[in-house]
């Protein structure tokens, strides 16, 4: 898993980026160092994507994530909710970080079929 170091809370540096909303850039960074840091979940079983959503972080963090691993959108943390179901709560099925994750979830599917 390239190496990654967790904090004593079990979250990857990917994680803490997106929960506190860092640059676009520093994300992207990661993404590109660490591809694979999409599946580190932290003590919660949250995959970096649960804690963008939840930590409120804006549209471009959660479109870089989606698109470098658009199958988290369907894994469930320790809550058994997934990301989709998260932004369903959090931005209500009318935001465009919801509509994004839902073309993903399709696409998932079509790919599986």
């Amino acid at each position: 898993e390239c190496g990654v170091a967790l904090d004593d809370e079990g979250s990857s540096p990917l994680n803490l980026a997106v929960e506190y909303h860092d640059q676009v850039s520093v994300i992207r960074l990661l993404l590109q160092k660490c591809p694979e840091a999409t599946q580190i979940p932290n003590q919660h079983g949250r995959l970096p994507l649960h804690t963008a959503i939840l930590a409120g972080a804006p549209y471009p963090i959660i479109q870089e994530l989606v698109q470098v691993d658009p199958s988290a959108v369907d894994i469930a943390a320790k809550e058994n909710k997934t990301p989709l179901m998260y932004a369903k709560t959090v931005h209500g099925e009318k935001h465009r970080i919801f509509e994004l994750m839902s073309m993903a979830q399709a696409l998932l599917q079509k790919a599986k079929e």
